[in-house]
């Protein structure tokens, strides 16, 4: 004859939404989908149902926006800030070394030419007058790349306070885990 063994444990819990903070900005059906995927992940791998869900279920979950989820958010915000920023920075960047590095190919022509007339005792009024027009045409890309590398720096430090900010939230948040745990 056979015993039959009876544990509380053999009966699923059932869960319901007590409460949803707005700040979640979550919708009840999706938050309902999220947290069946999660018990299903439980389900499976006890092999039979542990969590259901019963708008009358004895386990209320509650939804709380504390500070730490104030501040977990805040973190992903800056850090999408600063993936944006990054990229930024990088394209500016590229743009002013291809700068850099066109405007000292015309110069190191520009120098070659310029050696070549003075050795040469000088030119023609017309070859001056071409070697001058090119010499204001270097200055006008010294001007403009001047001009990048000040944005660039600019944006490099705006970046940088960023990144400051981000340490000094996450430092924030470490904090608040230390002191509430849960």
């Amino acid at each position: 004859h056979s015993v039959l063994n009876y544990s509380t444990c053999d009966t699923p819990i059932k869960y319901s939404i007590a409460s949803v903070d707005p700040k979640f900005n979550l919708k009840k059906e999706t938050l309902l989908k999220d947290i069946e995927k999660a018990g299903n992940l439980w389900n499976r791998a006890y092999g039979k149902d542990i969590f259901i869900y019963d708008p009358q279920g004895d386990l209320d979950i509650h939804f709380v926006y504390d500070k730490k989820q104030e501040l977990s958010q805040t973190i992903n915000q800056i850090e999408g800030t600063l993936n944006k920023g990054q990229k930024n920075l990088e394209q500016q960047n590229r743009t002013y070394e291809n700068g850099v590095k066109i405007y000292k190919q015309k110069l190191d022509i520009f120098n070659s030419e310029v050696k070549d007339w003075n050795v040469s005792g000088g030119g023609t009024q017309e070859e001056y007058e071409r070697l001058k027009s090119t010499q204001e045409e270097l200055q006008k890309e010294t001007e403009v790349l001047n001009n990048l590398a000040q944005n660039l720096n600019i944006t490099v430090k705006k970046y940088d306070s960023e990144v400051d900010r981000l340490n000094q939230v996450v430092g924030d948040f470490n904090t608040e885990l230390g002191q509430r745990p849960e």
